[in-house]
């Protein structure tokens, strides 16, 4: 794993240009989570958020799953919809990698606010929960299988 990653800067602009016909101008590791990497990758169309979640090919595939059916809903607040790679899927699979590709959203995030609405946060909680019980989940492994 180098300084920036399980891959380096080059092969996200590879992977990007390549899977999303995308041209990227920058990339930057975004050094959070433990499972997966993230990079914000920007171009001409804006930013994105890639992912790469190495093995873990279930739990990229469920996530992508879970935030189209979210976005897809009536689910009040702003999803990072996975944009579908020019092979039509969500998930591109690269030897023994995952990968996928979201919208950049903007705006701050609840550990960047100064204070937490309890009841927004309540409010948020509620509908993703709402949303995510009416995904059908027979097509899934259970993630966190002892096996």
């Amino acid at each position: 794993m180098t300084k920036e990653g399980p891959i380096g800067e080059s092969q996200v602009i590879d992977l990007v240009e390549r899977n999303w016909y995308i041209t990227v101008d920058s990339v930057a590791y975004i050094p959070a989570g433990v499972s997966t990497h993230n990079w914000l990758v920007a171009g001409a169309d804006g930013q994105h958020i890639f992912r790469d979640g190495g093995a873990f090919s279930d739990y990229v595939r469920f996530q992508c799953d879970v935030y189209a059916a979210l976005g897809e809903g009536d689910f009040p607040y702003e999803i990072p919809r996975p944009i579908l790679s020019s092979h039509g899927q969500h998930v591109v699979n690269e030897g023994d990698s995952h990968y996928a590709l979201y919208p950049y959203i903007y705006g701050d995030t609840m550990n960047n606010s100064s204070s937490l609405n309890g009841q927004r946060v309540g409010n948020m909680l509620a509908a993703y929960h709402s949303g995510v019980a009416r995904i059908d989940y027979s097509d899934y492994r259970q993630l966190r299988s002892k096996e």
